[in-house]
């Protein structure tokens, strides 16, 4: 085979909050601009290319609950996986949580459950009545909020069992 054959997309990491990684093989290869494309769900996104570090720069900050796919032409798409953006004072700054009451907080009225997952594009909270198995009784979309800390009320009390069901690009 030739290197020319062996050419691949291997993979596309969020590096900061508005900074992709391209990672293709052989790392000598880089494509040209014109044959690059940055997807946020279907719609394009404008960004400038550095081809000596392979990476995009996006205009505005990438939302990390979203989907962002990487087009490269004639070696296929990758989404873009969180990576080294977790380090970046921008993502430290504006979704690190540092207030209180994750979990579940038992209330007058019910129960508020929080959770912090700002790569998160969905949370279902999952309801059971016993913590041995079985299936749950009751599944709740949950809300997104600052920080990527998503949140729902329920009327259930002491006693309830709880999972989450979290749903990012790498999948559910």
């Amino acid at each position: 085979k030739t290197l020319e054959s062996l050419k691949s997309f291997d993979m596309a990491t969020i590096d900061a909050m508005d900074l992709i990684t391209l990672h293709i093989t052989p790392a000598d290869y880089v494509p040209a601009a014109e044959d690059l494309s940055l997807f946020c769900e279907g719609s394009e996104l404008p960004f400038s290319y550095d081809p000596a570090t392979r990476t995009l720069r996006t205009e505005a900050p990438l939302d990390l609950g979203k989907t962002v796919t990487v087009r490269a032409e004639g070696l296929g798409e990758a989404a873009a996986i969180p990576y080294g953006v977790f380090d970046s004072e921008e993502f430290i700054r504006e979704l690190t949580y540092d207030g209180h009451g994750l979990g579940a907080t038992v209330l007058p009225d019910g129960t508020r459950f929080k959770l912090w997952a700002p790569t998160a594009s969905a949370v279902i909270l999952n309801l059971y009545e016993a913590g041995n198995g079985g299936s749950a009784y009751s599944r709740i979309d949950m809300i997104r909020g600052d920080k990527g800390v998503w949140s729902v009320n329920d009327p259930c009390g002491p006693g309830t069992y709880y999972t989450y069901t979290v749903t990012t690009v790498l999948g559910t």
